[in-house]
């Protein structure tokens, strides 16, 4: 063999195995950017946060000269939470402002921007929409699209374009899917690195764009699930689920509340305060180990439970979840009750439970959104506080606390005359009837009562405000 050619087999030799090696550990595509893998996988954009727990000091229901104030969906919809806080007189040196998330986005941006503003200033106690979640995840990825070489470069041309394309009356949707799958060569690659079904320059990108450092920390800090072992509440934007549906709901081997939390019997007395902390450990224990409530996609998104077993994000298919919940709570009995719940709602019937079957459990409560459809979709263990503002409809809020009642000369009147706090969307309210029975059933709005049961033995207050017209 001649010279030159061992010298060309032994630099062929040399450039395959360094190819080699290239090829396995990440050396081409550290040089394109340190964060992509070999895969081109893209770096966790969700950052979830699971569950928080509120202390009583918290979530101060019991504090005579304090109160818990509970937003639904604000949707950026600022002019009307303005108005919401100067109803209920808030005071944010003694009330607690808690939200139930989608604070931001389908309203106006500038309004959404201001709503992020005043929450992250005041450090106001929330949880994860599924419009925020939105928003975060665009935040997270142009904070690490513009550590590439040459990304902005591409994005801002790529945003060019489709303010050409807008002019001409096109549909960002379309247009996105449609210059993704014509993307080739370079382009292609650019556009592999926005995850499939984004859709760049919408609503959630813009106000992901304008966030500042401070208020994406505060979106970050938020939960999907806040815990309230006080109240022996939950707050989702959402829904939860009160058993695994894969099993029967009495399964005492799988589901929670179908049998007792465990505490040492040298240490079981029955008295409050050890029944208390059975109740944490159960709610706990609902929070934890139904599959269901540790899936982000039900926090941020379900609706409805569809054949029984399948969840859906649709309120026109199937059951709501919260039907399932209220029969479940129904049928809580306490840890040594013997007495016997005849069940008689609708909802239990078509879930097919028992008339006469019991759970050693103690009911608790959820507070949730996302669900505007519904309206105001008040039932005895379920508080659905998505009014529709952003759909032109009411904003409403949830007060809680011994000093939550308002007397209506307290109230002023709307902008169309009426008294928002009387006039309920879509409300489920306490029979007049009831004589503690705890039946819950819709009535005209002359019969409403403006306050609704809360808890085992507490009260709530529904205020609502107009946002006709307020984008």
């Amino acid at each position: 063999m001649s010279q030159p050619l061992q010298t060309l087999v032994l630099l062929t030799v040399v450039f395959s195995a360094f190819l080699l090696f290239a090829l396995n550990s990440d050396i081409f595509y550290s040089s394109f950017s340190p964060s992509l893998s070999r895969n081109n996988e893209h770096p966790d954009f969700k950052r979830y946060r699971d569950i928080r727990v509120l202390a009583s000091e918290e979530f101060p229901i019991d504090d005579p000269d304090r109160r818990v104030i509970i937003v639904g969906d604000i949707h950026g919809m600022h002019k009307p939470f303005k108005r919401l806080l100067e109803r209920v007189a808030y005071n944010k040196e003694k009330d607690i402002l808690v939200h139930a998330g989608d604070t931001v986005a389908k309203g106006s941006h500038k309004g959404s921007l201001a709503i992020i503003d005043y929450l992250t200033r005041h450090n106001i106690t929330g949880v994860r929409g599924n419009h925020d979640q939105k928003v975060i995840e665009w935040k997270g990825w142009q904070d690490w699209f513009a550590t590439l070489p040459g990304g902005n470069d591409w994005l801002s041309d790529l945003h060019s374009h489709w303010e050409k394309a807008a002019v001409k009356g096109k549909k960002l949707k379309n247009w996105v899917k449609n210059r993704r799958n014509e993307s080739r060569g370079e382009d292609a690659k650019w556009w592999s690195l926005i995850p499939k079904q984004w859709v760049p320059f919408g609503d959630h990108y813009h106000i992901a764009k304008d966030l500042t450092d401070e208020q994406y920390s505060y979106f970050l800090s938020l939960p999907l699930k806040l815990h309230i072992p006080s109240a022996h509440a939950f707050i989702v934007h959402a829904g939860l689920l009160p058993y695994d549906l894969q099993y029967d709901f009495d399964d005492h081997k799988r589901q929670p509340l179908a049998r007792a939390p465990r505490i040492r019997a040298d240490i079981l007395r029955f008295n409050q305060g050890n029944i208390d902390a059975m109740r944490t450990l159960q709610e706990r224990s609902v929070l934890q180990r139904v599959p269901h409530n540790t899936d982000p996609w039900v926090n941020l998104n379900v609706r409805s439970v569809v054949k029984d077993r399948d969840l859906s994000s649709s309120a026109h298919k199937g059951v709501p979840w919260a039907d399932y919940w209220n029969g479940q709570m129904s049928m809580c009995a306490g840890f040594k009750s013997e007495r016997a719940i005849q069940i008689q709602s609708d909802a239990q019937i078509q879930l097919g439970i028992s008339k006469t079957k019991e759970l050693p459990c103690h009911p608790f409560s959820v507070i949730y959104g996302h669900c505007a459809s519904r309206g105001l979709d008040i039932d005895r263990w379920t508080f659905g506080l998505d009014s529709g503002c952003v759909a032109g409809k009411k904003l409403t809020a949830m007060i809680l606390g011994p000093n939550s009642s308002l007397s209506l000369s307290d109230v002023e009147d709307d902008d169309d005359g009426h008294r928002d706090d009387d006039h309920f969307d879509g409300a489920s309210v306490l029979d007049e009837d009831h004589e503690g029975n705890d039946a819950i059933k819709s009535a005209s709005p002359l019969k409403r009562e403006r306050t609704i049961p809360f808890g085992e033995d507490g009260a709530a207050k529904i205020v609502q405000v107009s946002c006709k017209g307020q984008h």
